[in-house]
């Protein structure tokens, strides 16, 4: 989704990197790789091949996954941090979460993450999404189970969904506006988007024509 929306900010001159630690695997799973982008070889924690990749680079996109606990989250964005400010790289675009004080230990691990990249030197675009509407997908075989048809959610409250496709909208122009650095930018869906348990219940229970029952999640580990 970010390799398509940089491509429609129509901006060349630019060589995208996307980093994996298995590239060829990553290329085929997408269908022969994405158009404009290189894929190469790298691991956040192996100092050396993230300096490989950042050497020469003036900002970088960085994304952590959210499945981590709290504690890995830290040592995984601090070592890239760390890296980044050595090869003299002024700033990071970061893919963070809304309401971060809200959230716990992936809220604090996001909120410790941006000030060690500030105190390194780096500015920092915090990108602030709420919940991906992709996470759908993480449901679906809980909802579809016959037997006991299901979903989670972390929280009891009202959860606001968002796509993708607009979260790297604004990711990609944060690489390329300057006078967004530094920035904490809210990335919200529509207002319809915006469901508590009960509506998601409903929402689920009528796509697949039986009761989905709602089970609350655990909370990730510090």
């Amino acid at each position: 989704a970010l390799s398509a929306a940089y491509k429609q900010e129509g901006t060349p001159g630019y060589t995208i990197h996307a980093v994996s630690r298995n590239p060829a695997e990553l290329k085929a799973a997408l269908g022969g790789g994405l158009p404009g982008v290189e894929m190469v070889q790298g691991d956040i924690l192996d100092a050396a091949s993230v300096s490989s990749v950042l050497t020469g680079a003036e900002r970088f996109f960085f994304c952590l996954p959210s499945h981590l606990p709290g504690s890995e989250m830290r040592t995984h964005s601090n070592a890239v941090a760390d890296v980044a400010a050595q090869c003299g790289v002024k700033h990071c675009v970061r893919l963070s979460s809304l309401n971060m004080g809200a959230q716990g230990a992936l809220g604090e691990a996001h909120e410790a993450g941006e000030a060690h990249m500030r105190d390194r030197g780096l500015a920092v675009t915090s990108v602030r999404p709420t919940s991906f509407s992709t996470n759908f997908s993480f449901m679906k075989g809980d909802v579809t189970n016959e037997a006991d048809p299901k979903f989670s959610l972390l929280s009891k409250g009202a959860v606001n969904w968002v796509a993708v496709e607009d979260i790297a909208a604004v990711a990609a122009r944060s690489l390329l506006d300057r006078s967004l650095d530094g920035r904490a930018l809210d990335v919200t869906g529509p207002q319809d988007s915006t469901l508590d348990p009960d509506g998601m219940q409903k929402l689920l229970s009528a796509k697949v024509g039986r009761n989905v029952r709602y089970e609350p999640s655990e909370t990730p580990p510090p």
